[in-house]
């Protein structure tokens, strides 16, 4: 009946913006999830650092939603940085925690794939040629059209 938030009529998802939405999800739960743990003792992201990746989340995912029709470069920037962000933070606790929990190694995870994600999306934008699909298009003349 409506169409989803964002969302150009008759656009469906593209791989990439798929690939974004399950690493932001991704990062929104394992804020959620023990970062320490030991002895049955756990410290929750949200406790401390998870605070920020779970901010991180929260605005990547209304980026994605508002902005996905209009899916430009700097869309793509945004979501890069967000990204870096969270796999920093996930990365700093993962070496410098004796006892990391499972919080922390799926932050880690979100952040590389949100990252990598926002950077393919960048290169290969959903419904932009490259300008080398481009140029390819322009220089090579048409097989069914005969030369002049």
């Amino acid at each position: 009946m409506g169409r989803e938030p964002g969302a150009r009529a008759g656009r469906p998802w593209a791989t990439v913006e798929k690939v974004l939405l399950a690493a932001i999800a991704l990062c929104g739960v394992a804020a959620f999830l023990p970062w320490v743990s030991l002895f049955g003792v756990s410290v929750y992201g949200v406790e401390g650092d998870g605070q920020i990746t779970a901010g991180a989340a929260a605005v990547g995912l209304v980026v994605l939603l508002v902005r996905r029709a209009q899916a430009g470069l700097w869309f793509f920037i945004v979501q890069a940085l967000l990204g870096a962000i969270v796999g920093a933070i996930g990365l700093y606790h993962a070496a410098t925690t004796d006892f990391a929990a499972i919080g922390v190694y799926l932050t880690l995870l979100a952040g590389i794939v949100w990252f990598a994600a926002a950077a393919v999306g960048a290169r290969w934008r959903p419904g932009v040629l490259t300008s080398q699909e481009s140029a390819a298009e322009v220089e090579a003349p048409s097989a069914e059209e005969p030369p002049s």
